[in-house]
């Protein structure tokens, strides 16, 4: 299994994940995750044992189409190796509209998050406008059919979720962490990626060194001491376009390909 928003406890009876105020939540891509648990490991707690900070931006599907379609249209050349998953827009969307952006804090009334979904999704649109579209492209056009699918339908279909997991404010999220006997930080992507240390312009918006987990540390009063330990494969991949180092074509014969890794 590829975790993705699930942390990897998840495989441990008991063990739960707390989707921390850093992260970007997309409740569709959760809704997918939680099935290939229950299909493939037979878990059939995993939303039980989920919880998230309302602070957390959410990523809609409006955000991952116009993800693709810059990437797209960037052109093979000029790619920027994008995972497409909708991050670095929602991270622009969050800073342009600040509270205007879509939350999770935003599911406890139904009208305002049904309200700033659409006013998100006619947000993109207008960026949509500003990029020039080679129609052409059948990638594309796949990309833009999302904007056909209604506004009711992805509210109905988060909405689903939303209501299976468990939802926390800043106090709930505290006293969670200071129930916890031990706790586990799991970040995302890796250091080439970070958005000061990776090579511009193929980083991600977000911070993959352990700085945010120490925040939460702090911010939560958990008093406690702790070791950042880097842990490493016996080699190393780079995911889409970029500067990668260390990269050697001796070492890709000796690994016979990564299929996690895939040209694509």
């Amino acid at each position: 299994h590829t975790f993705s928003q699930f942390g990897a406890g998840t495989l441990v009876p008991g063990v739960e994940t707390l989707y921390s105020r850093y992260c970007l939540f997309n409740p569709l891509s959760l809704e997918k995750e939680e099935e290939h648990l229950k299909n493939v490991f037979g878990i059939a707690d995993a939303f039980k044992r989920f919880f998230v900070d309302n602070r957390c931006p959410i990523v809609t599907p409006y955000h991952r189409a116009l993800n693709r379609i810059r990437e797209y249209s960037r052109g093979t050349g000029n790619r920027h190796g994008s995972c497409g998953m909708g991050i670095g827009e929602t991270m622009q969307d969050m800073l342009a509209r600040k509270g205007n952006a879509l939350y999770v804090a935003d599911f406890s009334d139904l009208i305002v998050f049904k309200t700033k979904l659409l006013t998100t999704k006619l947000y993109i649109e207008s960026i949509l406008k500003t990029i020039p579209l080679d129609l052409s492209n059948e990638l594309i056009r796949n990309e833009l059919s999302t904007f056909d699918v209604p506004v009711g339908e992805v509210y109905l279909a988060m909405a689903n979720i939303l209501d299976k997991i468990n939802i926390l404010d800043w106090i709930g999220v505290y006293n969670k962490l200071q129930s916890a006997s031990i706790g586990v930080f799991e970040g995302a992507q890796g250091i080439l990626l970070d958005e000061t240390f990776g090579f511009h312009p193929y980083t991600t918006w977000s911070t993959t060194t352990s700085d945010n987990a120490i925040r939460i540390i702090k911010e939560n009063g958990l008093g406690c001491e702790f070791d950042v330990i880097g842990i490493t494969r016996a080699y190393a991949t780079r995911h889409g376009a970029g500067p990668f180092v260390t990269e050697s074509n001796l070492l890709q014969q000796l690994i016979g390909g990564d299929k996690y890794n895939p040209e694509n």
